[in-house]
């Protein structure tokens, strides 16, 4: 089980990592694919993102503060429900 203090640490050990790949001079595949590995234990699973972040991207796949679908959800409609109409 992994408690949710270990997922932060993974998060910025993870970010920190791919950054010295970027940056820093060329490293062995195998020291590359363990450290890899190591960040990748405590990593959160999707369904675990998807419910921590769950009140903040909306049913469309879009941060809810910049979702027009949902902004034209809270105004008055006549019935409709414009959310899920097509906008080309």
């Amino acid at each position: 089980m992994t408690l949710p203090s270990e997922e932060v640490y993974s998060l910025k050990r993870t970010r920190e990592f791919l950054r010295r790949i970027i940056t820093g001079p060329r490293q062995p595949q195998k020291a590359l694919k363990d450290e890899a590995h190591s960040c990748l234990r405590h990593y959160p699973w999707d369904m675990h993102i998807e419910k921590r972040w769950a009140k903040d991207v909306c049913e469309h796949g879009t941060d809810r503060v910049f979702c027009q679908k949902c902004k034209s959800a809270d105004r008055p409609t006549t019935g409709q429900d414009d959310r899920h109409s097509s906008e080309s």
